[in-house]
């Protein structure tokens, strides 16, 4: 080889060598780009998402809580109906003379306190 023939290569390397440094650099930059991208799309969409939850999620959870609420009453109280109060009436004993001695039996317990 002569002295022109490295000249050449060594300066055919030290272009390629540039080449490179800005291929990677370009490459660099672009990666950063996209991670740029991705985090700013990352906050915004969670931003956005929180806000859709904020307005849509009590009104989900009225909705639901109250339609859950209605069919577990149906359920609840479909064997329990009969908690209400009995009325029941008094009957009067027919023979006259227990009547006779039972009032009797309180006069004397009134007159003797």
């Amino acid at each position: 080889m002569t002295g022109q023939e490295i000249k050449s290569l060594a300066k055919k390397m030290a272009e390629a060598e540039i080449e490179a440094k800005a291929t990677i650099e370009s490459i660099q930059k672009k990666e950063k780009r996209r991670k740029t991208v991705k985090t700013i799309s990352y906050v915004v969409g969670s931003v956005a998402l929180f806000a859709v939850a904020c307005v849509t999620l009590p009104s989900i959870l009225s909705n639901v809580s109250g339609t859950l609420y209605k069919s577990s009453l149906k359920r609840a109280n479909h064997d329990d109906d009969d908690w209400g109060p009995v009325i029941e009436r008094k009957e009067a004993s027919a023979e006259p003379e227990q009547l006779e001695k039972a009032e009797l039996q309180e006069e004397d317990d009134a007159n003797g306190d």
